[in-house]
């Protein structure tokens, strides 16, 4: 029986390992839902960025960008820096403004990737 129980074992762990890997392998999708600020337009940053009275909007905007950004295990760069970020995100939604939030955000991830 106990024999039984260990390749039981083995076969659960060589199962879960290989679907790790065939994950790994196959890559990010890149089709993905965004939820909260992330989900906004560009021309939304465009028109809080502008605005000379920052609103707790301007804030949550930021602080999605900034929370991406760090969750992609981002934060000891130059173009990490709060105000660097600010202004990639800022021209890539001037250029793009039908883009949301959350497209900014990867691509800015992207140029990250690049620098390491």
């Amino acid at each position: 029986m106990m024999a039984c129980k260990e390749g039981e074992d083995v076969y659960k762990s060589t199962f879960m390992v290989s679907l790790l890997l065939l994950g790994l392998a196959s890559g990010p999708s890149h089709s993905y839902d965004a939820y909260g600020a992330g989900s906004a337009s560009c021309r939304v940053w465009v028109k809080e960025q502008a605005a000379e009275d920052k609103n707790p909007l301007y804030w949550l905007l930021h602080g999605w960008v900034a929370g991406y950004v760090s969750g992609a295990g981002y934060g000891d760069t130059q173009l990490t820096k709060t105000d660097a970020m600010r202004d990639y995100v800022t021209l890539y939604c001037q250029r793009q403004p039908s883009k949301r939030v959350s497209d900014v955000a990867e691509s800015l991830v992207k140029e990250l990737a690049k620098d390491k």
